[in-house]
C-alpha cells in the first residue's frame, strides 16, 4: 500500500493508495488532520438501495456520497474519508475528480469552514473571490489573471476560516476546449477532466499558486451573457446588503447540505457577518476572451 502526505486547505492530509496530484506534498511530521483510505467493506449497491437512488445518505457512521458508475465515499467528522470503487473499470482519476469536489466539500463543512463554489486568487497580499454559475467564465478569468501576475488560491472549492482567511486549496484550472483555443493553448498533450467530455486541465507549468492563507478582500459575481454583443467589461457595486447576502448564499457549495447537517443557523450567522464586512460587486465579462484580457489589464481589481 502506497501512502503520501499533502498539505491543502491548511490541513495535513494523508492519502493511502490515491495520488492526490493536485495537492502539494508535505514532508513535515507524521501527524495528519485528515486520512483518506480505501474501504472494501463499503458496498455501493447496498447503500444505493438504502438511499432510494439518491447520491447522498446521512448515517450514524458519517455522510455517504454515492457517484453512480464511479464509487462510494464516507466522510466522518471532517477527519476521515474512506472510499470504494463501484466496479473494477473505475480509474484513480475518476475517483479523484469527485473526491476533490463534493466529497472534500462535505469534509471542510464538517470542520466548520465556510465553503463556496467559486475560485480565489491573490496578488500583493490581497485576494478576490469569484462566484458564478457554471459557464460564466470563472476559470477562464482565473487563467487570464494568472497571466497578469495573480496567484491561484483555490479553484472550485473556496474554504474560508473563522478569521476570514481564504485557505490555499486545489491547484488546478479546468477549461473547455473552445476557451483553450481562444487562449491559444493547445489541447494535444493536455489531460482531460473525464474521457467523455472536452474539458481539460491546463498545464501545471501555467499555474501560479499562492501557498499561504490570505485575508478576504473583495467578492465578485461573474456574469456573461452568451447572446450579448457588448464588448465592454462592466463592474457594478452591490450596495443592498440583503442582495449581497442572497448572492453569496446562492454560491454556497451544496447548500442543501446545510439543512441535512443541521448547520443552517450557523451558516446564516457566518454569511450575515461576512457580507457586512466585504464588498460584493458584479463583474460582467464580454464574450470575447481577448477583449476581456485587454480590458482587465487596465482595471485595478
Amino acid at each position: 500500500m502506497s501512502s503520501e502526505t499533502y498539505k491543502s486547505f491548511d490541513l495535513i492530509i494523508r492519502s493511502d493508495e490515491l495520488n492526490l496530484k493536485y495537492f502539494e506534498k508535505y514532508y513535515g511530521s507524521d501527524n495528519y488532520d485528515l486520512l483518506i483510505k480505501e474501504d472494501n467493506n463499503l458496498d455501493f449497491k447496498c447503500f444505493w438501495s438504502k438511499s432510494n437512488c439518491s447520491d447522498l445518505l446521512i448515517t450514524e457512521e458519517g455522510v455517504i456520497v454515492l457517484i453512480k458508475d464511479v464509487g462510494i465515499f464516507r466522510i466522518i467528522e471532517g477527519k476521515l474519508i474512506t472510499w470504494n470503487k463501484a466496479n473494477n473499470n473505475v480509474t484513480e482519476d475518476d475517483l479523484i475528480t469527485f473526491l476533490l469536489g463534493s466529497v472534500l466539500s462535505i469534509c471542510l463543512i464538517q470542520r466548520g469552514l465556510l465553503v463556496l463554489h467559486a475560485n480565489a486568487l491573490e496578488k500583493d497580499g490581497k485576494s478576490i473571490i469569484c462566484l458564478g454559475e457554471s459557464g460564466s467564465g470563472k476559470s477562464t478569468l482565473a487563467c487570464i489573471l494568472m497571466q497578469q501576475g495573480w496567484n491561484l488560491l483555490a479553484d472550485d472549492l473556496v474554504a474560508i476560516n473563522d478569521q476570514d482567511f481564504v485557505l490555499p486549496g486545489v491547484s488546478r484550472i479546468k477549461l473547455w476546449a473552445n476557451s483553450l483555443k481562444e487562449l491559444d493553448i493547445q489541447t494535444t498533450n493536455l489531460e482531460k477532466v473525464r474521457p467523455s467530455i472536452e474539458k481539460y486541465h491546463i498545464p501545471r507549468q501555467m499555474l501560479k499558486k499562492a501557498n499561504k492563507p490570505v485575508k478576504v478582500n473583495i467578492i465578485y459575481l461573474i456574469e456573461r451573457d452568451p447572446n450579448s454583443t457588448d464588448d465592454k467589461l462592466h463592474i457594478k457595486d452591490i450596495k443592498d446588503q440583503k442582495l449581497s447576502y442572497l448572492l453569496i448564499r446562492e454560491h454556497i457549495y451544496k447548500p442543501f447540505l446545510m439543512k441535512i447537517l443541521g448547520l443552517e443557523s450557523e451558516y446564516f450567522k457566518k454569511l450575515t457577518k461576512f457580507q457586512k464586512i466585504y464588498p460584493v460587486k458584479i463583474l460582467k465579462l464580454p464574450n470575447n476572451i481577448l477583449k476581456t484580457l485587454k480590458q482587465l489589464d487596465s482595471i485595478n481589481l
